[in-house]
């Protein structure tokens, strides 16, 4: 995760890159970017998981699945967040 002082670095970085036309600089802080999203994406995803677990014992549900409630109808087991299956009569 970027501090504040890492952003600001990075943002001052960049202007001087751009107003000199340093195509290098440019692409070593947008991959320095890239790295620091796709671990904030991998921490995102790890309290997720600490979240649905949570949840889980809290309820007793044992559900192991990350994608919603099995019956689809919103009872005691769904997670907050999920939705239920809605099936039209035809």
């Amino acid at each position: 995760m970027l501090t504040q002082e890492a952003m600001l670095t990075l943002a001052a970085e960049l202007t001087d890159a751009q107003a000199q036309g340093d195509a290098e600089s440019l692409a070593a802080i947008a991959w320095q970017l890239y790295g620091a999203v796709g671990e904030d994406l991998a921490e995102i995803a790890r309290l997720r998981a600490a979240v649905y677990a949570a949840w889980d014992r809290a309820t007793g549900n044992g559900v192991t699945s990350t994608t919603g409630s099995l019956s689809g109808t919103g009872g005691a087991g769904r997670r907050p967040g999920s939705r239920g299956s809605c099936r039209s009569k035809r």
